[in-house]
């Protein structure tokens, strides 16, 4: 439990630099998302299979967060990330025997 939460406190103040902070630093048009890229890496750097909850836990409250201080429809971050959570996990499972 303590992990999610932690996990969840990172990614909240990730999302608060990279909506605050980072836009003024865009050099192109479009926002590279930080949170898009770790979503996956977190998730593959914790591979077991034992943790799908915790992982699809940070997901959604990642995806929560972003939607809450970027101003897009709520849910679309949280279905984005939750569904390549549950992507990688599902191709672990099926292709990678662990």
């Amino acid at each position: 439990m303590l992990k999610i939460l932690a996990k969840i406190i990172f990614f909240y103040i990730l999302i608060l630099l990279q909506a605050s902070f980072l836009v003024h630093f865009n050099l192109t048009n479009n926002l590279l998302s930080y949170i898009l890229i770790l979503i996956p890496l977190i998730t593959f750097s914790f591979l077991t299979p034992q943790k799908q909850r915790e992982d699809m836990a940070t997901a959604f409250s990642a995806g929560f967060f972003l939607d809450t201080f970027s101003g897009q429809l709520i849910g679309t971050s949280i279905l984005v990330f939750t569904l390549i959570v549950f992507f990688i996990k599902f191709v672990v499972k099926k292709h990678i025997n662990l």
